[in-house]
């Protein structure tokens, strides 16, 4: 068995549209089909309510554990889970913070930042990979979808975490950053961890949030970012029949060797 890692991104959207193909409650089968087709051996997701990582959670059982809570300050809500194949890892430790000034305090948010209503989080999973004998650090966020100003510290945060990090310790970002590659800011970003050697898998996929098909050609906004070499690339089809499509985003995936 190789000892590279596939690693995806999804998006699995919240819910809304109802009373059309695309509500949750026709989509709900389709996600746990979309993972298995991938078949990753990480996963970080987002947009996953308290019913929906349920759901994931019962229909993968036996192939990928799940790790993660709710946005909110009760820990409920949507959030942005992990899962791994349970066949290959083994969990050392898990860590949750909040994209905020109090990043250990459920439900905080950002200050004078323009920030939206919602809460933002990511995950830390620190993993054992039985194949490749090494651990392996893996987190996963959603950074806010309205303020320019919150994104740009939300980014600061996870540079910052991603600096105090071991070189020598294979990492991977995953998440909807909702921001587009050219802005300044990003490119910042993407500046910043290339100094710490890390890059974006995820550069050659032209675009992931794609709306429904509203959204023409689709705007690149969800990225895996990493300090392996990356080995491939690319997005998991959609072919919606009857309009039924699995997200408004592609889901991303990467083959990674570290």
């Amino acid at each position: 068995m190789s000892n590279s890692i596939r690693v995806l991104s999804f998006n699995l959207l919240y819910g809304g549209h109802e009373h059309t193909p695309c509500a949750l409650e026709r989509r709900r089968d389709k996600l746990p089909q979309v993972i298995r087709q991938a078949r990753p051996d990480l996963c970080g997701c987002q947009e996953a309510v308290d019913s929906t990582r349920a759901w994931l959670a019962a229909s993968l059982a036996g192939e990928y554990a799940m790790a993660g809570c709710g946005r909110g300050a009760d820990c409920r809500g949507e959030g942005c889970p992990v899962l791994w194949r349970t066949d290959r890892f083994e969990m050392l430790s898990f860590d949750t913070f909040w994209l905020s000034d109090t990043p250990q305090l459920p439900g905080s948010r950002l200050q004078d930042a323009e920030q939206s209503a919602c809460p933002r989080l990511a995950h830390t999973a620190y993993l054992y990979d039985y194949i490749a004998r090494r651990p392996v650090l893996f987190i996963n966020t959603h950074l806010d979808h309205y303020g320019q100003a919150a994104r740009e510290r939300e980014l600061a945060m996870l540079a910052g975490r991603i600096a105090a990090l071991p070189r020598e310790l294979g990492c991977v970002l995953t998440g909807d950053f909702n921001v587009t590659p050219e802005l300044p800011y990003f490119a910042e970003f993407v500046g910043r961890l290339g100094e710490l050697g890390w890059r974006d898998a995820t550069a050659g996929i032209p675009g992931t949030f794609h709306g429904f098909g509203g959204c023409n050609p689709p705007a690149k906004i969800d990225y895996i970012f990493t300090n392996a070499t990356v080995l491939d690339a690319g997005t998991v089809a959609d072919p919606h029949p009857d309009g039924a499509w699995y997200s408004d985003h592609y889901a991303v995936w990467a083959d990674l060797q570290f």
